[in-house]
């Protein structure tokens, strides 16, 4: 354990002071980090941490998002949470372990990110998913909306959609707690 945090510390230290990267950023590597050391001591393999974004990826994302036509209703709701859908469809996209993705589930929700679009495609190669499209976007309530999200290989064009939820939680961030079919 000591030698984890040695080369975790190393790897903070190095990075801060390489001037490259804002605090933010630092930050957010030092949590990836972290969440790998503890995925690896819970057994469960380093390899789990999700791909590097390709630029098709993001570029499907912003148009796909921007193509989008809510239900009545929904269009602030989606407005106001499009960059947190964004983030966190391109983590699924991508084959974020659920530990990381846990970050971004409600509180209560159990197990809301098991269902990685990934294990429903026979064909695909690896790499991140493209976002085919985003639809069917529908008011909950007052602070939720849902909408479904297909997701397709590059490579198969195999295609698997999921639904989410997202909630606005008291202090304005966009939390997700539910992931299925």
């Amino acid at each position: 354990m000591r030698a984890v945090l040695t080369i975790l510390s190393t790897a903070l230290l190095i990075t801060a002071l390489s001037g490259c990267q804002n605090v933010a950023d630092i930050l957010e590597e030092v949590n990836n980090l972290t969440t790998s050391v503890n995925e690896f001591a819970n057994g469960q393999p380093i390899s789990s941490k999700s791909a590097p974004m390709s630029s098709g990826t993001s570029a499907s994302i912003t148009q796909s998002l921007n193509r989008a036509v809510p239900n009545r209703g929904a269009a602030p709701l989606f407005n106001d949470a499009k960059p947190a859908i964004a983030n966190y469809i391109g983590l699924i996209a991508c084959g974020a372990s659920s530990g990381r993705l846990q970050r971004y589930s409600a509180p209560g929700t159990q197990s809301g990110n098991l269902a990685l679009p990934h294990g429903n495609m026979e064909h695909h190669t690896g790499g991140c998913l493209r976002i085919l499209r985003v639809n069917n976007i529908r008011k909950l309530a007052a602070n939720a909306l849902s909408f479904d999200v297909y997701y397709m290989s590059p490579q198969s064009e195999e295609v698997v959609r999921r639904t989410h939820r997202a909630i606005k939680q008291p202090d304005g961030e966009w939390l997700f707690n539910f992931y299925g079919w």
